[in-house]
């Protein structure tokens, strides 16, 4: 799999940490492919696959079909993704992240408050 470096990481309930935390998206082909011998990825394939992975411990938690990683690449969150986890919802809605920022960003270092900053106001949710 490879990581999708045009896509920042979205905030996504991990199962094995049992609690939200950042993903990566990724895609990995498959289908027919074209391959060269000793080669770690094949050159072309018929289909890519695309899986929502946990930035801390790698665990695979998710498919994405084709038009939520096109909607992600716009910077939007899509409905698929936000409906089922409402508190995706409140992480990304603007007003509510000020909250959450002020409560609990001074336990982080100055650094990594920046960085999740980052990633949350990078997306805005579908309507």
């Amino acid at each position: 799999m490879k990581i999708r470096q045009d896509i920042i990481p979205i905030y996504f309930p991990c199962s094995a940490c049992s609690s939200y935390m950042f993903h990566y998206i990724c895609e990995q082909p498959y289908g027919l492919a074209i391959k060269i011998p000793f080669m770690r990825s094949p050159l072309a394939s018929t289909h890519k696959g695309y899986h929502i992975v946990c930035v801390g411990c790698t665990t695979i938690n998710g498919l994405l079909e084709a038009g939520d990683v096109a909607k992600l690449t716009r910077s939007m969150i899509p409905k698929s993704i936000h409906c089922l986890y409402p508190d995706i919802q409140t992480l990304y809605n603007p007003a509510l992240f000020d909250k959450w920022k002020r409560e609990n960003m001074q336990r982080m270092s100055p650094k990594a408050a920046d960085q999740i900053d980052g990633f949350v106001r990078h997306y805005r949710l579908e309507i």
